[in-house]
């Protein structure tokens, strides 16, 4: 290995390149398909092609997948901090879906208002519906507490 790079290929068709000066470890096809690990950088991307990566550095995990992300689970659990749900269409589904006695709860929607002042607008279905009573000087509105606490 002179070159500090060496690639093994199989029958099928599949790559294993090792760049020693780069410092990773390659295995894909021949269409493009490919899973890096990236020593140097420590970075593990699993679909080159299409953008998907999972990227660990300095303690922090990022994954990138421009299709989305679909995790499984019968109990899933997430900690943190801070932990931030972001989106243009953001839904929160179950049978019950609560929050904690010390959760601040910010109510972004001025259709939301309802909820934080108490008045309750539910269709069967559990979707709320109708006006708002109180509207807010801000896009904004917090309480200290969450409902029902």
């Amino acid at each position: 290995m002179s070159s500090g790079r060496m690639e093994i290929k199989n029958s099928t068709g599949h790559v294993v390149t090792l760049d020693e000066a780069a410092m990773t470890i390659s295995i894909g096809d021949e269409q493009g398909d490919t899973i890096v690990f990236d020593a140097k950088n420590r970075t593990l991307t699993l679909d080159v092609r299409n953008g998907v990566a999972i990227t660990v550095a300095g303690g922090t995990v990022s994954i990138n997948a421009p299709a989305g992300v679909t995790i499984r689970s019968d109990a899933l659990r997430l900690e943190g901090a801070s932990i931030v749900a972001a989106g243009t269409n953001l839904s929160l589904e179950g049978t019950s879906v609560m929050l904690g006695d010390s959760a601040a709860v910010r109510l972004v929607r001025e259709e939301l208002i309802d909820l934080y002042n108490g008045h309750r607008h539910l269709d069967a279905s559990s979707v709320l519906t109708g006006q708002p009573t109180q509207q807010a000087s801000k896009s904004t509105c917090c309480t200290s507490k969450a409902r029902g606490s």
